[in-house]
């Protein structure tokens, strides 16, 4: 899901809402794109929630998490 929160600058911009209720925040970048102070900034303040958050570069790093999402909710079922 597209996450945006108006009025909140940096927050990752997809929320990956897996069965069980799990729930990562995932900002995506180009191979090459880098994140701004403040979505490291909004990053920490999820993690220092325990909230899972990503900072996923890439096209094969976007299905390497996808695939390891996949992976570790077979295991839950």
């Amino acid at each position: 899901m597209k996450f945006v929160s108006p009025g909140n600058d940096g927050v990752p911009d997809r929320i990956a809402i897996m069965p069980g209720g799990h729930v990562w925040f995932v900002e995506l970048k180009t191979s090459k794109g880098r994140t701004t102070a403040i979505q490291e900034w909004q990053i920490e303040q999820l993690k220092k929630r325990d909230v899972p958050a990503i900072v996923v570069k890439g096209m094969i790093s976007a299905r390497v998490f996808i695939e390891t999402l996949r992976d570790e909710q077979d295991g839950l079922l």
